[in-house]
């Protein structure tokens, strides 16, 4: 790849920066010298926000991709790509589903409604979604296509919340294949 050199992988709630183990190995395998970043974060939005703003300002990362809580943490980035996997979009309403304490889905509510406003034009041009087509847990994929562009938006046949390794090579690489050239800072 010519310009994504550094990504940075959110994970989803329940899960720690361990899940980025995989995608470290397998991006190594197909591209080399990508480098991923993939720091274990909070489930509050605050410790979250904090965290993340500290790994863009140091790492300065190309792409980010966040998946599930991470893909909702990803939106709310401005890195020059992001891409989110089955992202929930409406963490305040959904953490309560899978028992999470109401002081961290509550954390939620003041970004949820401000993340609308957090987009412009430009920033949907660099946002990207994939979606299961078989996501029981979280599937906000008619939210995301009134907010961001259909033509960047992704389906996994038959995939789950949770994406398989394989699904994550034949799905995911194409689409940081594809907008590579787009993610330039």
């Amino acid at each position: 790849m010519k310009h994504i050199k550094k990504i940075l992988y959110i994970h989803g709630i329940n899960s720690s920066g361990n899940t980025g183990k995989t995608l470290k190995r397998i991006f190594k395998e197909k591209y080399g010298d990508v480098e991923v970043i993939a720091p274990s974060i909070p489930a509050n939005y605050f410790e979250a926000s904090k965290v993340v703003d500290m790994v863009m300002r140091n790492e300065s990362p190309d792409l980010v991709m966040g998946t599930s809580l991470g893909g909702f943490m990803t939106l709310t980035t401005k890195a020059p790509c992001r891409i989110a996997i089955n992202p929930t979009l409406c963490p305040s309403k959904t953490l309560p589903l899978i028992g999470t304490p109401n002081e961290i889905s509550e954390s939620y509510v003041e970004i949820e409604k401000q993340i609308k406003d957090l987009l412009d034009s430009e920033d949907r041009n660099t946002v990207f979604g994939v979606f299961g087509d078989n996501d029981k847990v979280v599937n906000h994929r008619a939210e995301f296509e009134k907010r961001y562009l259909k033509d960047h938006i992704f389906t996994v046949p038959g995939g789950e919340h949770q994406m398989k390794e394989e699904e994550f090579k034949k799905y995911i690489f194409p689409i940081v294949e594809s907008i590579d050239d787009n993610c330039r800072k």
